[in-house]
């Protein structure tokens, strides 16, 4: 049985929300990194990697204040939004 909002009949927030469209994205960016097991996860030297940063990401790095990286934790974190918004196409 497939349920009439995976058909796409209903809004997501069909009684409104104060999440702004960058937070929507990132909630779902989030969320299936958190569903996905650890074996399709980046290996950590793979996301240690450099690479650019594509534009389109930049709101959702700001939203989470990693559009500036301040060390090696924030650039690790900065690579797994690129990873996660990436995998749900936001990007």
């Amino acid at each position: 049985m497939i349920f009439a909002n995976a058909r796409g009949l209903f809004e997501q927030f069909p009684f409104g929300t104060d999440f702004t469209p960058e937070e929507v994205v990132l909630g779902k960016a989030l969320t299936a990194l958190k569903d996905k097991t650890v074996r399709t996860l980046p290996r950590a030297r793979d996301l240690g990697r450099t690479f650019a940063i594509p534009e389109k990401a930049q709101p959702y790095l700001q939203r989470m204040r990693l559009d500036a990286p301040r060390g090696v934790k924030e650039r690790l974190m900065q690579r797994v939004v690129v990873y996660a918004l990436a995998a749900v196409d936001a990007i």
